[in-house]
């Protein structure tokens, strides 16, 4: 507006009204701040931005493409809603740039290298800017100056221009870490005012997300429906699952009766809903976490499908017993609570047994005595856990959820063919399966490997000369174990038994 008045030749706008030059010029200054009116924003903006994205896709816009991705809830696929409109643009290589923004204090001259590493193309360029829950509230002023300004600079002077082939998808944070009480969208938009007042005029492209798992009305005229959509490898999990419910996983010493998913009905949303809700509750109401869930457990039935212990005709048993080899119903039960934990936790950031609903817990790592959250359940387990020995890396075949299909994955697996077994203390271990593996370690005569001795010694070691240095021999056992488990070896292994205070090995 004063560039258009005749009687103005220059026009400074700062944030810093102490700044030298402010100072130096204060006589000029205006009284008030002139403030757009909600038409004047929308007119504005519209001017310096475009929001369509055909257009964009037709090269027929005049101004930089950007949208702002928002939800009322984590979890429910803005990231992967802006991966498929990626896709429908049909990229070329290299013109997709990733920039997390995920520090109290912006690193403006990172943000500017990853700009930067764009080619000077006039090609279609899409920018994501992943806007964390850690952001300070500089990242305001950077947007400004990158959206309405065109135009980033480094500390040597270095700088990065914005051209109209150039897109901005901006995926806003559903709270905040930088306050220790709960937070939701609305403290967002106050913390990132440059887009939430924009989103709330209604002067900047913006699209809430949100799940059709979720029991929530969006809040803003212009959203979309994040809805689920199951692959083949998806459903042979949910076919898992189906038959481990209904008991169809058993070994009846007839191959006949050995479970196949070719065989099995397909299962329909009710079903599916039912299944989660009983062996992964935690993944119910979140799209993300429901795939995340399942493409887990793809991941490692693939493999426990094809293991030659879990057919009739090569599992082991003893003539001693009515028992066999626990292995056909153990694998199965790992089904539950620990892939639930490995595909919900890494979206969990409460720890709910030390912090309420307002308060969130801080890891102290100092302290020495935090663990990795799955070993605090494997010390909660009951049944022992199996692990499948996997062969060598160079060896083996790549599980990608969306290169292969169902078929080639089973075709191509390889398998180790041996086991290990997770447990606290097997010999204290009172679960009918423990007792069966004790059985089985008796009979094949397995060495035992006392990790709970081991922990001991450490300790003890501690408290009498502050430090514990580990037997060489022993240190060597255990890398020889775990080696072993995680496909360390080449030629042929021993059958192996594992658990988190005791080895037994053949």
């Amino acid at each position: 507006m004063y560039m258009h008045n005749q009687t103005s030749l220059l026009a400074i706008i700062t944030t810093d009204g102490q700044c030298l030059v402010a100072q130096a010029l204060s006589a000029f200054r205006e009284i008030e701040s002139p403030i757009l009116q909600q038409e004047e924003s929308k007119s504005f903006y519209s001017d310096v931005l475009c929001g369509d994205l055909k257009a964009f896709r037709e090269k027929k816009n005049k101004a930089p493409f950007v949208t702002v991705f928002f939800s009322q809830n984590e979890c429910v696929g803005k990231s992967h809603v802006i991966t498929e409109m990626v896709k429908s643009l049909q990229l070329k290589e290299g013109h997709f740039v990733h920039i997390p923004i995920n520090t109290p204090v912006l690193d403006t001259d990172f943000v500017v290298d990853r700009f930067a590493s764009a080619p000077v193309t006039d090609d279609l360029m899409v920018f994501h800017i992943n806007i964390s829950t850690q952001a300070g509230k500089d990242v305001n002023t950077m947007m400004f100056q990158l959206l309405v300004l065109r135009y980033l600079t480094k500390s040597n002077g270095e700088s990065f221009s914005v051209r109209k082939n150039h897109a901005f998808l901006v995926e806003l944070p559903t709270q905040l870490s930088t306050t220790h009480k709960k937070t939701r969208l609305e403290d967002v938009f106050k913390w990132f005012y440059f887009f939430g007042d924009r989103i709330k005029e209604l002067a900047i492209p913006s699209t809430e997300v949100f799940d059709e798992l979720r029991d929530v009305r969006p809040k803003f005229a212009q959203f979309l429906k994040n809805e689920l959509q199951l692959s083949p490898k998806e459903h042979f999990v949910l076919q898992y699952l189906d038959a481990l419910d209904k008991g169809q996983l058993k070994n009846t010493q007839n191959p006949k009766d050995d479970w196949t998913y070719t065989t099995h009905p397909q299962i329909d949303r009710a079903r599916m809903l039912q299944l989660i809700n009983k062996y992964a509750p935690r993944a119910e109401h979140s799209l993300v976490q429901l795939k995340s869930f399942l493409q887990f457990m793809y991941r490692q039935l693939v493999q426990v499908y094809n293991f030659l212990t879990s057919k009739t005709k090569t599992s082991p048993s003893q003539s001693q017993s009515t028992a066999h080899c626990p292995f056909a119903r153990n694998d199965r039960q790992l089904a539950g609570a620990i892939r639930e934990h490995i595909a919900c936790d890494m979206y969990q950031r409460l720890d709910e047994d030390k912090a309420d609903e307002d308060e969130k817990y801080v890891v102290d790592e100092s302290r020495g005595d935090e663990e990795f959250f799955l070993v605090k359940v494997w010390k909660k387990a009951d049944p022992p856990m199996v692990l499948l020995n996997q062969i060598p890396i160079s060896e083996s075949i790549q599980v990608h959820m969306h290169k292969t299909t169902l078929v080639q994955d089973l075709q191509l697996t390889q398998m180790d063919n041996s086991l290990s077994l997770l447990s606290m203390n097997l010999d204290k271990n009172l679960h009918a399966h423990a007792q069966e593996w004790r059985l089985l370690r008796r009979l094949y005569k397995w060495d035992l490997y006392n990790f709970e001795e081991d922990l001991i010694k450490k300790q003890n070691s501690v408290k009498q000369v502050g430090v514990y240095q580990e037997d060489m021999t022993d240190q060597a056992k255990k890398l020889h174990l775990l080696l072993q488990i995680c496909g360390g070896f080449k030629f042929n292994r021993p059958f192996l038994l594992f658990s988190k205070k005791n080895i037994l090995s053949k």
